[in-house]
């Protein structure tokens, strides 16, 4: 969410707003389900790269395809079990 609030409320571009899914300082784990995140901005900032004229929200309501974007991304148990079990996030 804090990634969101910085793109749209302070404007700050896709990829230096995306910079609060890192491991340190935030714990965030790339690898796990929790990447799925992350797969959204990539996929999400090269569609915006070649497409200037359209806005994150278009590309999320008009362009992705939630299906095939979970099915692209695979997380590694080892991570799912930290995050989920240990951790008890998300």
């Amino acid at each position: 969410m804090s990634a969101l609030v910085l793109h749209w409320r302070e404007g700050l571009p896709l990829d230096r707003a995306a910079r609060q899914l890192r491991f340190w300082p935030f714990l965030h784990f790339k690898l796990g389900r929790t990447g799925l995140i992350d797969h959204y901005f990539v996929q999400a900032e090269r569609y915006l790269r070649a497409h200037s004229e359209h806005d994150l929200l278009y590309w999320t309501e008009n362009i992705m395809d939630r299906e095939a974007l979970e099915a692209s991304f695979s997380s590694r148990m080892v991570f799912d079990l930290l995050v989920d079990r240990l951790l008890r996030r998300e």
